[in-house]
């Protein structure tokens, strides 16, 4: 699965939305994630790791935190 197309980034901080709201994909994602959870994404060609923090009640929108980026 992509991530990417769940993932936002403002400034230099990055946000994961499982509740992507573009016309390619109404649905969202059918898989649960929850505080803590470590992803791996792809940004600019560049993979990256981040952990997951809740930013509010729903569990459907999440800043990225410890972000690595993997060789």
């Amino acid at each position: 699965m992509n991530l990417a197309d769940y993932i936002y980034k403002d400034g230099e901080e990055f946000f994961f939305d499982t509740e992507n709201y573009s016309e390619q994909n109404v649905l969202g994602l059918s898989l649960d994630y929850e505080h803590g959870d470590r992803i791996i994404w792809k940004w600019d060609n560049k993979r990256y790791s981040g952990v997951l923090r809740s930013l509010g009640a729903s569990n459907s929108l999440f800043q990225l935190e410890k972000i690595t980026l993997l060789e």
